[in-house]
């Protein structure tokens, strides 16, 4: 059995923690920045950026998130979740039209 490498991996770990503690308690208190002002509400330009890096470019909502800071995690899932723009029922804004029509001339 030759477990030289293992050991000497251990021991060469071992003392480097020994020597340098601090690395392990600088590492444990890494993290990403979050914005702490308010944040504003969301464009439409916004919106339709957020789903270009997310459909066409392939981009995760973490990658989102750490290269634009100005948008939360609820804004990006709301970008991902519904179209930039509000959509109109199909029919409606005919029949509304109409009806506006309609009363305009008494009738």
């Amino acid at each position: 059995m030759k477990k030289t490498g293992d050991s000497l991996l251990l021991k060469a770990s071992f003392l480097f923690l020994f020597l340098f503690p601090s690395i392990i308690a600088i590492e444990a208190f890494i993290r990403v920045p979050t914005p702490k002002t308010p944040t504003k509400q969301t464009t439409r330009d916004n919106r339709l950026h957020i789903q270009t890096l997310y459909y066409i470019a392939g981009w995760t909502v973490g990658d989102i998130l750490l290269q634009s800071p100005r948008f939360t995690r609820r804004q990006v899932d709301y970008a991902l979740q519904y179209q930039p723009t509000p959509q109109d029922i199909k029919g409606e804004g005919e029949a509304d039209a109409e009806r506006g029509r309609l009363s305009t001339y008494g009738g």
